[in-house]
């Protein structure tokens, strides 16, 4: 029986992981496949709550679910009498309307207890509003009410999923007639729970990104979406993304020698997306593994990291795991 060489590759960014897997037949085979995929940050606080029942939209209905998160919560369900079409010009600016609400809230000397004092108003990040409202769009299109997708998907894995960094998340959704009822349904919650209202007041978070989607009877389907960039972020608002990622070859040499392990490399990664700087971090495995893995690697481009929009330099960590499998 031929062995089959297994080789898997990942890039760490900020706390994420790029991860693919690359499947390679006998020396007279050759296959490939690859998947990108995300890992969780450490450390990660307000994540979305998992495995509730999905709650469909209903008209009557108010209601509020918490699950084994703080920072996911969903408001209670208002329509009004009148309403009317927007356009998505008209959608995106009630997202920044909304936006100025919860700096409003944030800033506003009522809550200073419940800040501290500490809140500061959020950025806007539209990458994050991209998602927000691919959730809004999807809660409307397959009629559920929840954090979690009909196919399992979380708030961390949807954030992760779009390649944002971060140390802390929450969010928050609604379906109601108007931003400003939403944004009151929100802060008219208790003090000092673990609500909607305490999402907008966190002074943790430095970011936000609000989606708003309109169904067909005029409710608007909105969700906010909260994070706190990491700290050694040094400001990059979005992590580098892998564009052309070839696999690494497993050598002959290796093969039959049987070598398997794991080959780390601290790489730079230019304004420009090219790999600039590759150094290994592990122990050598030989048999040419360790100069296939970095060669590889040197090759890889990536859509940039960016700091406010414009592209930056950005160091990460990529593993190559290379297996026999019998």
């Amino acid at each position: 029986m031929k062995a089959i060489a297994l080789c898997r590759s990942a890039v760490v960014f900020a706390g994420f992981l790029w991860a693919a897997t690359i499947a390679g037949a006998g020396p007279d085979q050759a296959q490939t496949s690859s998947k990108p995929d995300a890992a969780t940050p450490p450390q990660a606080e307000g994540q979305a709550a998992q495995n509730r029942p999905k709650k469909k939209p209903d008209k009557s209905d108010a209601w509020h679910h918490f699950g084994e998160s703080d920072g996911a919560s969903v408001a209670g369900q208002s329509h009004s009498g009148v309403w009317h079409r927007f356009g998505p010009n008209r959608l995106a600016d009630l997202e920044r309307q909304m936006w100025a609400l919860i700096n409003r809230d944030r800033l506003d000397p009522a809550t200073s207890a419940e800040t501290g004092g500490r809140a500061q108003p959020l950025r806007w990040n539209e990458e994050l509003a991209a998602v927000a409202r691919a959730h809004s769009r999807n809660m409307l299109e397959q009629q559920f009410f929840d954090h979690v997708d009909p196919e399992g998907r979380t708030l961390s894995a949807r954030i992760k999923a779009a390649g944002i960094p971060w140390r802390a998340l929450g969010e928050n959704i609604a379906i109601n007639g108007t931003v400003p009822g939403a944004e009151a349904t929100f802060m008219n919650e208790p003090r000092f729970q673990n609500n909607h209202r305490a999402n907008i007041l966190n002074a943790n978070y430095t970011d936000v990104g609000i989606g708003i989607v309109q169904g067909p009877n005029g409710s608007l389907y909105i969700t906010q979406d909260f994070l706190a960039i990491p700290a050694n972020g040094g400001g990059v608002t979005s992590a580098p993304r892998p564009t052309y990622r070839p696999d690494p070859g497993y050598t002959p040499a290796a093969k039959k020698a049987k070598i398997e392990g794991e080959v780390a490399l601290s790489i730079v990664i230019d304004a420009q997306g090219n790999v600039t700087e590759v150094k290994q971090t592990s122990v050598p495995l030989g048999e040419g593994l360790d100069e296939s893995a970095a060669a590889t690697v040197r090759n890889w481009k990536f859509e940039p990291a960016r700091r406010d929009g414009v592209p930056v330099a950005a160091k990460t960590l990529v593993k190559i795991t290379f297996k026999l499998l019998r």
